[in-house]
């Protein structure tokens, strides 16, 4: 049987039994929130306008792009409530990924209790076409794809009302192998616990997307009916890529990949309630 390792609160030292994953409780001494080991105290952190990763207050730059932390901003007058740590518990709004077509950047919604944050549809989307245009179709190295292990508390499984419009939320294995489970609302957005979507965009960006993509093309066609060699590719009747598509070279190949990627995506992971 594993140990589960002590923890303790970073503000007074004492012992710590929250788990982070679900939504973070203060420290019962002191009151400091109790995030998952390694992320920064989400009372006084800044969303990176680079990359969206949480970084600690008071750092120059961030640690994971190396972006100026100067650009960043808060807003603390979101009107969303934290999905989960619940009615009361309010967000903060910040700028991520500015550019020449969006100089104001997209909207991230983070909970300065536990560290969370909530991607509207928009926001969600971008950020995940950004990052998957980071990864290049032909050089993809399936070791190299960053995959985590499952959380799980071992308890009945909890579903989460959307910030936006309170409807319950569906849980995902994001990408299918990614071992990273989100609550997603097909409408809104997506909830991310702490470190959540640091560790999506990571997998992305290794190109995590065209792994799965690959992979569920290899399922559909071993479960195909066998076909005439010298036929034509048939995608209505075959539901896969071309062959060749992940061997495409050159940056023309590769955005038009990515938009592929993102309406295949949302089709065949946008619309699952399980955790598989």
């Amino acid at each position: 049987m594993r140990r589960v390792r002590p923890r303790h609160c970073p503000g007074c030292g004492a012992p710590a039994h929250a788990d982070g994953h679900t939504g973070a409780v203060p420290c019962e001494f002191c009151g400091t929130p109790l995030v998952p080991l390694g992320v920064p105290d989400p009372r006084s952190s800044l969303r990176c306008p680079g990359c969206a990763t949480l970084v600690a207050g008071g750092a120059s730059f961030c640690p994971a792009c190396g972006v100026a932390m100067a650009t960043a901003t808060a807003d603390d007058a979101s009107p969303l409530d934290c999905p989960a740590c619940g009615e009361g518990v309010e967000m903060a709004s910040f700028a991520v990924a500015p550019n020449r077509r969006r100089p104001e950047g997209l909207s991230l919604h983070g909970c300065r209790r536990c560290g969370g944050c909530f991607a509207p549809k928009p926001t969600m989307d971008a950020l995940v076409e950004e990052a998957a245009a980071a990864a290049v179709p032909g050089a993809i190295d399936p070791r190299s794809v960053p995959r985590f292990e499952l959380r799980t508390s071992g308890g009945p499984v909890t579903y989460r009302r959307c910030p936006s419009c309170r409807e319950l939320m569906a849980r995902r294995n994001f990408g299918r192998i990614s071992g990273v489970v989100v609550d997603a609302c097909d409408r809104c957005g997506t909830f991310f616990d702490a470190r959540e979507l640091e560790d999506v965009l990571a997998f992305v960006r290794a190109g995590g997307l065209l792994l799965a993509a690959r992979r569920e093309a290899e399922d559909l066609r071993a479960s195909a009916p066998a076909r005439p060699a010298s036929g034509p590719w048939e995608p209505a009747a075959v539901g896969t890529f071309p062959e060749g598509t992940f061997a495409l070279a050159g940056f023309e190949a590769a955005s038009a990949l990515v938009r592929f990627l993102g309406r295949w995506i949302a089709d065949r992971f946008g619309h699952r309630s399980d955790d598989s």
